[in-house]
């Protein structure tokens, strides 16, 4: 015994010094069915030491390129792993457990995510009794890695949550959940995004593969872990998890997505498993501040109508005032109107809800048109007819007589069509006053100290004046002593008519605009600490005035033009900057007081050039005069509107093109955001100008934060590639500079565009753009070059054929092709060659084994099964070997088949 020992001592100190021998070794290793007396010597030996483990190793010659070095007994390990599950040899399972704790415990300066893999299946091999939090934490810091994660993640969707509930653990289940559930939060200027830490693809498989194990072993718990990550991002951002429908519905476009999936979880949770426990959640989803939570609650007491019902009867105000909750209380009332079309007081409950929901009784207030209140009820009784209820049936017999029409979506607002009045309580005993005395009452209620009281009033002022504008075309001097809140309510009550299409007078409406804005002291009140009434007044103003303009159908008469003119110049002389900050540049532009006067005056001059043809001088001389110093605001709308100016007076943008597009990066960067972002057609005139003046140029250099403006930059040079205006044997050309560039980002948008153009893109477009990638990014091999030579491998799905060209670039792809979900899509487009071109889709994947790729393995199999079925046995045969080494072996049935 002593000998065979000293024999294998020996042994192990002769490879340290062979690394093919060594390499040999553990091979056999990987597949022997009696692994056991070497782990004591490899332990001595220092096999299993901390600095035996490979990190990530740069690749010479190509700065920032790493490989993930494969660890040597990595496939010795896993074999005694399961050999030793099946057997459970005490003494290796507590050697075994040591290696694993000292790896886990180690603090790597960079990780190594294959030799991350193997820990991770290793500790799901381990007894259930040894398997601990420290285990179930280091799944947290290998998904947390810089490097790819991807076979972590995979693994995670097989085998760790099944061995939990096998073994009845509970607690740790629990903490792999908070784990994989978790999300990383990414701040923007403008908003925050929440996202899922593992990839949205893995995550929606790990929990489709195990959901109903979890539901049956753990379904409350595992719920309130969801809920309450979702609970963490409402309390940052209450605005998160707007989606259609709780329940799975064509209205949810992107069911991956990570908000989706919380709910879908917590969804899913509660339909598995009815108790006392359930009941509690819902009443505590029912009395929740968010409307999702809300939402759940309905679902589900749809769900479990039978035990829950009393919870939605019992509903403690009017559950259809919160329109948030339609879809559901609709649905509702439409799968379960049997269950209660016999209990009179329910179906008289049911009744008294539609009848008191807060906005049908506004329309009855205001005595609005029958058909509108019928077509408002009639949506709610449209869930009922099915029913059987007699009561129901007359109600809806009723209003059917009153509004015939089909009401098509009547859940979801986004499908609603037809008549919506919203209106305050008091607007119709507003009106019923002259103007003298409603500015007197206005003026009175000013000193109301209850804010909702104040706010009823005002919306009721806005509701009356938008309801009847022609009763304030005149008579307005009045309103020149009311507050400025109820000066801007006038004037946005007459915006909101202007905007529902209706026509007026503006003579003295204009004039009484004008006598507000040429007082001095509207201009020198001082509003630090309290609401800025001077700049709302300004926006709507600036709003009406654009409204006015914009469509000619609905315009005020032209010879008010010279007035308004005369306000718009009052406004921008006047009005101070304030740009609040909001989403993005444009939003922020948009929701300004300059931003609105500034779109104002272009939307205004393109009335006046309707009219006369000609760019109006006043307005044309003042934005030339703000030009020399341009603020944000003006910059951005020049941008927005530019084709609009050029239709107007072309030689006056191409006069002022080099102070619309200024030296200065940041004002530059404005009219480029505001032209890009609103650019959805582009007019070639407008393009070659760019071009010719160098802007497109300089854009392909700026540092855009918004990837919505990369993306649209990269459409417009793309549009004009695929129109043959943009040739790539030009090196002064836009996309030979873009791909010159070598901006990661701009390349990445460009493959996908050029991707998303399959069913209009000739191989001869595609070819020369393919040649050019590959020769710029294979000049320097490095980590984000080989990004993009990566990513082209996506354009095989646009080709026929893989001639000796393709052939020769998607080798350069495979060798670069490091991410596993990127090689899975790689495979599944090799799939569809191999029959016609089988050889060299062999060769392709014999570069990609190099890296083992372990998606996707029913597509592998097909593709080394046509192999050989095309003699192309050797590549066959070395793919099987490979994998077999490796100690993978779902090819082991297709090897012998054919050997």
């Amino acid at each position: 015994m002593k000998e065979l020992k000293n024999e294998r001592i020996e042994i192990l100190r002769t490879l340290k010094f062979n690394t093919p021998l060594k390499n040999q070794f553990f091979r056999e290793l990987a597949k022997t069915s009696n692994p056991f007396p070497w782990l004591e010597d490899l332990i001595d030996e220092g096999y299993f030491d901390p600095e035996t483990y490979p990190g990530p190793k740069e690749v010479p010659d190509k700065k920032g390129y790493f490989t993930m070095p494969y660890w040597e007994p990595s496939g010795y390990l896993e074999n005694l792993a399961k050999l030793n599950y099946r057997d459970n040899d005490q003494k290796t399972t507590r050697l075994l457990t040591e290696i694993v704790d000292n790896y886990i415990k180690h603090d790597f300066i960079e990780r190594n995510y294959r030799t991350d893999y193997l820990f991770l299946k290793v500790i799901f091999y381990l007894p259930k009794d040894e398997i601990t939090s420290e285990h179930i934490n280091f799944i947290s810091i290998a998904l947390n890695s810089k490097w790819d994660s991807s076979l972590i993640q995979s693994e995670l969707s097989k085998t760790p949550i099944k061995k939990l509930i096998e073994y009845n653990r509970k607690d740790l289940l629990i903490q792999l959940l908070d784990i994989i559930l978790n999300f990383k939060k990414k701040s923007g200027e403008y908003y925050d995004e929440y996202n899922s830490i593992m990839d949205e693809f893995w995550l929606n498989k790990t929990l489709e593969s195990n959901k109903d194990a979890i539901a049956q072993f753990c379904a409350l718990d595992a719920c309130k872990v969801a809920k309450n990550k979702m609970l963490n991002i409402l309390n940052c951002d209450e605005h998160q998890f707007v989606i259609p429908a709780i329940e799975d519905h064509p209205q949810t476009m992107f069911h991956g997505e990570y908000d989706n999936q919380l709910v879908y979880f917590v969804r899913d949770m509660i339909e598995h498993s009815y108790s006392k426990e359930v009941r509690e959640l819902i009443i505590e989803f029912k009395d929740s501040n968010f409307s999702i939570f809300k939402r759940i609650a309905i679902h589900s007491i749809n769900y479990y109508y039978d035990y829950l019902n009393d919870i939605f009867w019992n509903w403690e105000n009017n559950p259809l005032d919160d329109y948030k909750l339609k879809h559901e209380i609709y649905r509702l009332f439409k799968l379960r109107h049997e269950k209660f079309e016999n209990d009179d007081e329910k179906i008289n409950t049911v009744i008294k809800w539609i009848d008191n929901e807060e906005y049908i009784v506004n329309l009855e207030k205001e005595s609005s048109e029958p058909i509108k209140i019928a077509y408002e009820k009639l949506k709610w009784l449209s869930a009922f007819k099915e029913s059987k209820n007699q009561k129901i049936q007359l109600l809806i017999q009723e209003y059917k007589e009153i509004y015939p029409d089909k009401i098509d979506h009547p859940d979801f607002d986004i499908w609603i069509e037809g008549p919506i009045i919203v209106g305050p309580k008091k607007s119709d005993e507003l009106c019923e006053k002259s103007n003298k005395e409603l500015s007197e009452y206005l003026n009175e209620k000013d000193e109301l100290k209850s804010v909702f009281d104040k706010s009823e009033i005002s919306e009721s002022f806005i509701k009356c004046v938008s309801d009847n504008p022609t009763r304030f075309t005149k008579d307005l001097e009045p309103f020149l002593d009311v507050s400025k809140e109820n000066q801007y309510n006038l004037i946005y009550g007459l915006l909101s008519a202007w905007r529902s299409e209706k026509t007026f007078e503006c003579q003295e409406i204009f004039d009484f605009l004008l006598q507000i804005l040429e007082d001095n002291d509207f201009w020198k009140e001082d509003y630090t600490n309290k609401t800025n009434y001077r700049n709302w007044i300004v926006s709507v103003v600036a709003d009406f005035i654009e409204i006015g303009t914009i469509d000619d159908r609905y315009a005020f008469e032209n010879e008010l033009l010279p007035t308004v003119e005369k306000i718009l110049l009052i406004l921008i002389k006047n009005t101070e900057a304030e740009l609040p900050k909001m989403h993005d540049l444009v939003t922020s532009v948009l929701n300004s007081p300059l931003g609105k006067i500034f779109s104002s005056m272009i939307v205004f001059s393109m009335k006046c050039f309707r009219e006369t043809e000609k760019f109006p001088n006043a307005i044309k001389s003042e934005i030339g005069n703000q030009l020399e110093n341009p603020p944000t605001e003006l910059l951005v709308t020049i941008g927005r509107f530019l084709p609009n100016l050029c239709a107007i007076d072309r030689e006056w943008v191409k006069n002022n093109i080099k102070l619309i597009f200024s030296d200065n990066d940041n004002r530059w960067k404005s009219t480029v955001i505001g032209y890009l972002f609103y650019s959805s057609t582009i007019y070639t005139d407008i393009y070659n100008l760019l071009k010719n003046e160098g802007y497109y140029g300089k854009a392909i250099n700026a540092d855009f934060e918004d990837r919505y403006i990369n993306q649209r930059l990269i459409q417009h040079i793309c549009t004009f590639y695929l129109k043959n205006e943009e040739k790539l044997d030009d090196p002064d050309s836009l996309i030979s500079k873009l791909i010159n560039h070598k901006n990661i980002q701009q390349v990445s948008f460009l493959i996908n565009f050029i991707s998303s153009r399959k069913e209009s893109i000739t191989i001869d477009q595609i070819k020369p753009l393919w040649y050019k990638l590959i020769d710029t990014f294979s000049e320097n091999g490095n980590a984000e070059n080989c990004v993009i030579i990566a990513k082209l491998a996506r354009w095989l799905e646009l080709v026929e054929e893989i001639d000796d060209d393709i052939f020769n670039w998607l080798i350069l792809s495979a060798k670069c092709m490091k991410s596993q979900t990127s090689m899975s899509i790689y495979i599944e487009n090799l799939t569809k060659h191999v029959e016609k071109s089988p050889a060299k889709v062999g060769k392709i994947f014999l570069e990609l084994l190099k890296n083992t790729p372990e998606f996707k393995k029913e597509d592998i199999i097909k593709i080394v099964e046509v192999l050989f079925q095309k003699e192309e046995n050797r590549t066959a045969n070395y793919i099987c070997n490979e994998y077999r080494l490796k100690g993978l072996d779902f090819l082991r049935e297709t090897h012998e088949k054919y050997n």
